[in-house]
């Protein structure tokens, strides 16, 4: 990789030589292999809001991968296997989280913020769930028909569950995550 910063400095001082960095065989491997399943996942993500995300996955490795390199050896600089690894862990774990928050927090219309917006309330309240009079307090903003509207729709799509808890003298309905994820 070439980088432009010639004559960019502050001072004469500072020069800066460009340069390019090898990369081994091993460490082209891996990028190739990303290339190839990162444009499986674009075909399978085409018309979301994850191709974006998806589509820089592989530059911004690369750029993370040169920097580690850089960063071992400023003199004989080289991204190798261990440089790629990491920069496409990293970068990896980084775009699913954003795609994790995307998912959560993004809505296209009010209804489907409303729904999330639910949804994360029925989360934040962990494994042992949340009664609906909890649910009503923390969700004030919504009328008590949509409410229970979005409640209906979360547990026919799977989102959410729906148990008991108590004492043995009363008995609370709770709705919990289906899917634990935290």
């Amino acid at each position: 990789m070439k980088g432009n910063l010639t004559g960019k400095t502050a001072d004469h001082n500072a020069a800066v030589n460009p340069m390019t960095v090898p990369m081994s065989d091993a460490a082209r491997v891996r990028f190739a292999g990303l290339s190839d399943a990162l444009t499986e996942e674009l075909r399978a993500a085409a018309g979301t809001a994850f191709t974006a995300i998806l589509a820089r996955i592989g530059e911004n490795a690369l750029k993370l991968a040169l920097i580690v390199a850089v960063g071992r050896d400023p003199v004989r600089p080289e991204i190798d296997i261990t440089a790629a690894d990491w920069a496409i862990g990293f970068v990896r774990h980084y775009a699913r989280r954003t795609m994790e928050a995307v998912e959560r927090h993004v809505a296209d219309t009010e209804t489907e913020a409303h729904l999330k917006r639910l949804k994360e309330i029925v989360r934040a309240a962990g494994p042992k769930g949340i009664t609906k009079s909890d649910i009503t307090r923390a969700s004030q903003w919504l009328k008590s028909r949509d409410r229970d509207e979005i409640l209906l729709t979360l547990i026919e799509s799977g989102d959410i569950t729906t148990g008991m808890r108590g004492s043995s003298t009363k008995q609370a309905m709770v709705y919990r995550m289906a899917r634990w994820g935290g």
